[in-house]
């Protein structure tokens, strides 16, 4: 089994990907909730949608989000209204987020509702919230703190990013299977998300990160440190104005601390592994931050990146592993 630690827009490109490759049966998505939110009383995951429509072979390759070929008639209307129309859902999406809304009403858990709206879409693949407790990443801004979507999307990643915590993570419990999952795999693949608010609020649950150290399977890190591409349009604004760059981030929160991660370098194909040991770590730490998966976000293609590097590469790294 193959478990995949994964956000929602690089993620799923990745995934869809690697469904091409592996039986989604044997595949565990665990999948970033730092992104949900309550939007006109529903729940959404925007995320685990991305994931759960890749999946399904409904996701948009022109957006990178929502249902493709979908209409946006509730949306107007609601603006009409005079509701807040700034996150774009569109009607068929809509359907998916009134279904796991009714769902959790009637005394589902975020795991369960999306269990069953996988199983209704007919995904073979296993896919798990990081957890059904409430962990929100949070933006803090000279204009004050914002969730995610309102700094990625209703204010256009403008604003000048002083820092990015993950409320509610140190006491969220992982989600039914997630631990389990990851200990029993034969792979773990940190997906070429967005390190900081993708795997980020994943590996800040403590028992998550906890089963990454002893987890026996190899952990391969699919992400890019180097600042240059980490996310297509995630990008943060700090520093002097007009400036663009993207977030440091804590090296160790990537790599989980575990000993046995491994960071592919796409230039050369070389693996480097054991990030977190101490030996020589002077000279490992610029090593590691350019030994990182390319993220291909920023190219307009949609799957051959993902077909052809990273997931090949990860694929026989895994199997020379195993």
């Amino acid at each position: 089994m193959i478990v995949v630690l994964t956000g929602g827009t690089g993620g799923a490109k990745f995934v869809d990907g690697l469904r091409q490759m592996v039986p989604q049966e044997q595949l565990t998505i665990v999948v970033n909730t730092g992104d949900d939110l309550r939007w006109w009383g529903l729940s959404i995951s925007p995320d685990i949608d991305s994931i759960v429509y890749v999946l399904s072979g409904l996701l948009s390759k022109e957006r990178g989000w929502g249902v493709q070929t979908d209409t946006f008639f509730c949306l107007q209307a609601m603006a009409q209204y005079g509701e807040p129309a700034w996150f774009k859902i569109g009607d068929r999406d809509l359907a998916t987020h009134l279904l796991r809304s009714q769902l959790i009403t009637d005394g589902k858990t975020l795991a369960e509702a999306t269990d069953e709206i996988a199983r209704r879409m007919g995904i073979a693949a296993r896919i798990l919230p990081m957890s059904n407790d409430r962990v929100e990443t949070r933006i803090q801004t000279p204009s004050g703190e914002l969730c995610f979507e309102e700094y990625f999307v209703k204010r256009r990643y403008q604003d000048v990013v002083l820092s990015v915590r993950f409320a509610g993570a140190d006491q969220a419990e992982p989600a039914p299977g997630v631990v389990e999952a990851v200990l029993s795999a034969d792979a773990v693949i940190l997906a070429p998300s967005n390190p900081v608010t993708s795997i980020g609020p994943i590996l800040a649950i403590p028992q998550i990160r906890q089963a990454l150290r002893e987890t026996a399977a190899e952990v391969i890190a699919g992400i890019d440190l180097t600042g240059k591409r980490v996310c297509r349009r995630r990008k943060f604004r700090r520093g002097r104005r007009g400036r663009r760059d993207t977030l440091p981030c804590d090296r160790q929160l990537v790599f989980c601390d575990a000993a046995h991660c491994r960071v592919l370098n796409q230039d050369h194909g070389e693996v480097f592994s054991n990030p977190s040991d101490s030996s020589d770590r002077t000279d490992r730490s610029e090593r590691y931050q350019r030994a990182a998966v390319r993220n291909h976000l920023s190219k307009l293609s949609y799957v051959p990146h993902w077909t052809d590097w990273p997931v090949k590469v990860i694929l026989n790294t895994i199997n020379k592993a195993i």
